[in-house]
């Protein structure tokens, strides 16, 4: 729920701690070098994790509550994420006993920046742009 928590699992290095400041909680995710506490299950092996802070107060109330947690996206990997829990469900064809419905999800899917080594890199473009992440960096 906040950077603090952030640096429970991860190595935050300045512009991490730039992007975050400015916009999270918000629409993009960070990949950072994880720190040791967590385990290699959570991250398939890699010596990264990839972090984000939602704007959203259930998941922001879980957060606070029971600090980092773990989640998958709502969709496969290079598929359209469907918009309501019934095409989720369908799409991840996996029995998933509990989910939380909060009606439809519209919009951008967040940015992914990875910050784990010196020079950033946007994996995925999603509602802020290249020219945002590293303007900030930058600049900031």
């Amino acid at each position: 729920p906040s950077i603090q928590a952030i640096e429970t699992v991860a190595y935050i290095n300045e512009a991490a701690r730039k992007i975050s400041k400015k916009f999270l909680p918000g629409s993009l995710t960070i990949i950072l070098k994880k720190k040791p506490s967590v385990p290699e299950i959570v991250t398939s092996g890699f010596d990264t994790i990839a972090i984000r802070i939602p704007r959203h107060p259930i998941a922001l109330q879980l957060l606070q509550r029971y600090g980092p947690l773990t989640a998958t996206s709502a969709n496969i990997h290079h598929k359209k994420t469907p918009c309501i829990i019934k095409d989720i469900l369908i799409q991840l064809d996996a029995h998933i006993p509990v989910s939380l419905h909060d009606g439809r999800l519209d919009g951008v899917p967040s940015t992914i920046v990875d910050l784990s080594s010196k020079k950033p890199h946007i994996i995925r473009q999603g509602s802020v742009t290249e020219k945002e992440v590293l303007a900030v960096i930058n600049n900031g």
